[in-house]
C-alpha cells in the first residue's frame, strides 16, 4: 500500500506531455528553440518544447494548467561537462515543496511573542525596502535584536529595535542594496537581555528583499491565467498566499495578506 502511495506521488508530480505551463518570472536568458524567442513573463510554453539556457543560473517560475507551482532550470548531472544548456521543458521542471498557510486561524496583525517560529530557519523576505514587526511587550521589553552577518567579506552587525518593540528589517539599515531583488546570506540573530546582559541565538537564515511592482506583475500574471478558469477571489487569494510562500520562504503574513487582497481587487472585478 505504502508503496502504491509513492508511486501515485511521484506520478502527480511529474509534468503531463499535453499540459501547457506558464511563466511567472524569469532570471537570466532562456531561449524557446521551439521559437526562437526568449522567454519572457506570462508566455505560455508546452512540455515539449527545447529550451537553450544562456548559463546554469538562469531559471523561472512557472504554474500550470494543473495548478501546480515549478522551478524551471536546467536539469544538470553533477560530473558532466557541458558545452551548451539545452533541455526540455518537462526535463527542465521541478516541483515546488508545498507550504500550506498556517492552520492557526485567522491572519493577524497581532504583537510577535515567538521570533523564531516568525523569521523561520531558511528564508525570510521582506515585500519592498522594509518591514516593521510589532514585538509582544511581554517577550521583548527590556530586550533588544542584532542581525549579524558577513558584508563583502566583513562581519555586518545591526541593532533592529525602534522604539521598545518594534522591530525593522531595512534595506538601508542592513546595508542592502536599494533596489530590486537581495539576499542577504546566513543572517543570525540574537536577543540580548539589557537586564542581566545575556545573548540568546534566535535563528540563522537568509534574508530576502523583493521589489514590490516586480512580485505584483507576478501575481498579475499569475491571476490573467486562473481568472479564465473560474477561479473564484478566494480560491485566488490561497493559491498566491501559497505562491509566494513556495518560492519565497517565510513572510509576515499579514501583510503579504493585504498586499495580495490589492493586487486582487485591482485584477478580478
Amino acid at each position: 500500500m505504502k508503496l502504491f502511495i509513492i508511486v501515485i506521488s511521484i506520478f502527480l508530480m511529474v509534468p503531463k506531455q499535453s499540459e501547457t505551463f506558464y511563466i511567472v518570472k524569469v532570471k537570466g536568458n532562456i531561449i524557446n528553440a521551439t521559437t526562437g524567442k526568449s522567454l519572457a513573463q506570462g508566455d505560455a510554453i508546452e512540455a515539449t518544447d527545447e529550451l537553450n539556457f544562456g548559463d546554469l543560473d538562469a531559471m523561472a517560475l512557472v504554474i500550470s494548467d494543473s495548478q501546480n507551482k515549478y522551478a524551471l532550470k536546467f536539469p544538470k548531472v553533477d560530473g558532466t561537462e557541458y558545452s551548451e544548456y539545452i533541455a526540455s521543458v518537462k526535463n527542465s521542471l521541478t516541483a515546488t515543496k508545498k507550504n500550506r498557510l498556517a492552520t492557526r486561524g485567522l491572519i493577524t496583525n497581532a504583537p510577535i511573542r515567538d521570533l523564531k517560529e516568525f523569521l523561520g530557519d531558511n528564508d525570510f523576505t521582506v515585500i519592498g525596502n522594509s518591514l516593521e514587526v510589532k514585538l509582544s511587550k511581554q517577550s521583548f521589553e527590556n530586550k533588544s535584536i542584532e542581525a549579524k552577518y558577513d558584508k563583502d567579506g566583513k562581519p555586518f552587525n545591526k541593532e533592529l529595535i525602534i522604539g521598545d518593540t518594534l522591530l525593522n528589517l531595512s534595506r538601508s539599515e542592513l546595508g542592502a542594496k536599494s533596489y530590486g531583488e537581495v539576499k542577504l546570506y546566513h543572517v543570525d540573530f540574537y536577543k540580548h537581555d539589557k537586564t542581566d546582559i545575556s545573548v540568546e541565538k534566535i535563528t540563522r537564515l537568509d534574508l530576502n528583499f523583493i521589489d514590490e511592482n516586480a512580485l505584483r506583475d507576478e501575481l498579475k500574471t499569475i491571476i490573467a491565467v486562473y481568472k479564465k478558469k473560474d477561479y473564484t477571489k478566494p480560491q485566488m487569494k490561497t493559491f498566491l498566499m501559497e505562491y509566494f510562500l513556495d518560492f519565497y520562504g517565510n513572510t509576515h503574513e499579514f501583510v503579504l495578506s493585504q498586499f495580495i487582497d490589492k493586487v486582487i481587487a485591482d485584477n478580478m472585478k
